[in-house]
């Protein structure tokens, strides 16, 4: 969900970036589950194409900074080799970005609220 939010985040500030998106336990080819679907679909974004990537699949030299949902996960990320200056967790103040999987609409709702006020952020951010 994360990677399209930021997309269409940084295209209203008039910003493009590459943007990836993987999981540290995602198995590769999976589609998006049908609550993430409707969460996004609300956003006016269709998430019925994507597929999952696995972390394992990325070079992580190639990304100049990396947003994770989680302190467990940006330790991952630290355990891969990809330097603390470079990892960020989202709504770090909070504890992060609970995962919704598993959990009822409610949660994707919730979940998708959480990383759409990220990514305005983080684009709002990278245009100073």
């Amino acid at each position: 969900m994360f990677r399209m939010l930021l997309i269409k985040a940084l295209a209203e500030q008039g910003r493009q970036a590459t943007v990836d998106s993987a999981g540290t336990a995602a198995a590769g080819g999976e589609p998006a589950s049908a609550g993430a679907i409707a969460a996004l679909r609300q956003r006016g974004l269709d998430l019925t194409r994507h597929r999952s990537r696995s972390l394992a699949s990325l070079n992580l030299a190639d990304y100049d900074h990396i947003y994770v949902v989680s302190s467990r996960h940006a330790a991952h990320m630290r355990s891969q080799g990809v330097p603390p200056e470079r990892i960020s967790v989202l709504a770090a103040a909070q504890g992060g970005v609970v995962d919704p999987w598993g959990g009822d609409q409610a949660a994707y709702e919730d979940c998708a609220a959480a990383l759409d006020e990220e990514a305005q952020r983080i684009a709002v951010s990278l245009g100073k």
